[in-house]
């Protein structure tokens, strides 16, 4: 099995991130390279798929941004404990898919992305949540997909996010939440994602379209070849990396990613990533949808694991992280799956 993820923080010396495929918050230590399990959500299945759009970690608390769940949970890595906040329920909101990202706006946490028709405030301090949905009123009727997609650009206290819905930029202020749609590029576009190289910003194509190039006032297209376009794939945001802008591919996709070199030229690579993120610092970390994770330091140090691991090591780990053994022997037998004798009589 693959522990795959779709976001990944750090603190102190580890990489922490929530598993996509499995209900499970977990860790990296940078130094030892030794992997550690924290611990489930309650009242889900240990097999539970999609759960986190996003974390962040605030006050000795790792916050965990729904993505195929109805409550804010947060976990105390002091107590090991959860709890949780219920968000509102929206029709529009039919699929589930409620928040795809979160970020920081003066003491308040918001919550932002997927399908969700709002976004959510949060201090988690008082446990108190509030809904902004002025913003999206309009946007009800624009094409079936995601509000936004991938994490904003943020300049001089304004944040930036790219609608996959249209060929629109939001533009937020983080102070008073005052906002502003701005059209960007043909009419047909829609967006995955949205960088800044420091003079202009690029957008990435949600589909079909073209990586557009926008300075605040012009732009240009860059047109992605004809035969990939053709198979109408998905993407899911875009990065800068040492060799350019990266248009990261869905998994499951034709292709793989695009790269936008620094002279402008596009090339194809043939790797899928579950995720690709760079932080303020200059590091950055990405996985391939085969489990292995390349991450590099703001120092040019280089580390790399391997999340492929059978159900044999996935249970040692368990076992090693002092997790609860009732949940874990219960969901053993829920798979029919076998482990080592030895394991076994760990587990008992």
């Amino acid at each position: 099995m693959n522990l795959l993820f779709e976001d990944a923080i750090l603190v102190d010396d580890k990489i922490l991130f929530f598993c996509k495929n499995i209900n499970l918050l977990c860790s990296i230590n940078l130094t030892n390279q030794k992997i550690h399990f924290h611990g489930t959500i309650p009242g889900k299945s240990l097999w539970s798929q999609r759960l986190c759009g996003s974390i962040m970690e605030y006050n000795e608390e790792i916050i965990v941004a729904p993505l195929e769940s109805r409550d804010i949970w947060i976990f105390s890595t002091k107590t090991r404990q959860w709890r949780s906040i219920p968000l509102n329920k929206y029709d529009y909101c039919t699929n589930k898919t409620y928040f795809r990202n979160m970020f920081m706006c003066g003491d308040v946490i918001v919550f932002a992305g997927g399908y969700y028709p709002a976004l959510v405030t949060l201090k988690p301090e008082k446990n108190k949540i509030e809904y902004i949905t002025n913003i999206f009123s309009d946007r009800l009727d624009l094409p079936t997909d995601l509000f936004f997609r991938s994490r904003p650009i943020e300049i001089d206290n304004t944040l930036y996010f790219a609608s996959c819905k249209d060929n629109s930029i939001l533009k937020l202020n983080k102070s008073d939440f005052d906002y502003e749609w701005i059209p960007v590029g043909k009419e047909g576009n829609r967006y995955s994602g949205i960088a800044y190289d420091g003079h202009c910003f690029l957008l990435s194509p949600r589909k079909n379209t073209s990586i557009v190039k926008w300075d605040g006032y012009k732009c240009s297209e860059l047109e992605i070849p004809s035969y990939i376009n053709r198979l109408n794939d998905t993407y899911s945001g875009i990065v800068e990396t040492q060799e350019g802008f990266l248009t990261i591919a869905v998994p499951g996709n034709h292709f793989g990613s695009i790269i936008l070199d620094k002279n402008e030229q596009i090339h194809i690579t043939n790797n899928k990533y579950t995720m690709y993120k760079r932080f303020d610092s200059g590091a950055y970390i990405f996985q391939t949808d085969d489990g292995k994770v390349t991450y590099c330091d703001s120092y040019k140090q280089m580390y790399k694991f391997d999340l492929n691991m059978d159900k044999d090591h996935f249970y040692r780990l368990w076992i090693e992280s002092e997790l609860d053994r009732k949940e874990l022997t219960s969901e053993v037998f829920n798979e029919g799956e076998s482990i080592s004798f030895q394991t076994w009589i760990k587990l008992i």
